[in-house]
């Protein structure tokens, strides 16, 4: 369910005081996969419906290289993770979020984020511990040591934060 960033729960939570559609950017065909798998009326409600498909609470927008919203500039990188993943960053003026989600090394990434100035904060996945370095390419995931060879790309010095450690994911201190 992190992959869709417990949006069913954040839609849910305010759709009843919402006075027009939530906007939902998702790269490629995506909108088709959320409405099969999520959004059917069999998990969730067709929020895309509901109260009516005229006047919907939530409304899919193609997601572009990059928009601009609300004073924010907001792009998409190339993750490593399955065709459709993608990382996004976040600049409001006063420096850029880079948030991956899932993402295995991926060349086309490190360009991308090469164009981007004053990264400030840097949020990267780091799944499966480094004995199971294998199934993490595999699967598309990072590992302590994966991610330390990913961050000697990092231009500049932003903080740093690994997110989605499973559990038995053994962390030893690394460089940046």
């Amino acid at each position: 369910m992190e992959h869709i960033a417990c949006l069913p729960l954040v839609i849910d939570t305010v759709f009843a005081s919402q006075r027009s559609p939530i906007t939902i950017y998702v790269p490629g065909n995506d909108r088709g996969k959320l409405l099969k798998n999520i959004f059917n009326d069999v998990i969730w409600p067709n929020f895309t419906r509901m109260p009516s498909p005229e006047s919907p609470v939530v409304k899919f927008k193609p997601m572009v290289q990059e928009i601009n919203l609300g004073g924010r500039r907001i792009g998409m990188l190339p993750a490593n993770h399955h065709s459709l993943a993608v990382g996004v960053w976040i600049n409001g003026g006063d420096g850029t979020l880079v948030f991956t989600g899932d993402m295995a090394p991926r060349e086309e990434f490190w360009l991308a984020y090469e164009k981007l100035s004053d990264v400030t904060h840097f949020v990267v996945e780091c799944s499966f511990s480094n004995e199971l370095e294998d199934l993490a390419h595999k699967m598309g995931h990072l590992t302590p040591a994966l991610l330390e060879q990913e961050l000697k790309r990092l231009n500049g010095n932003p903080q740093v934060f690994a997110t989605l450690m499973k559990p038995a994911t053994k962390v030893e201190r690394w460089a940046n």
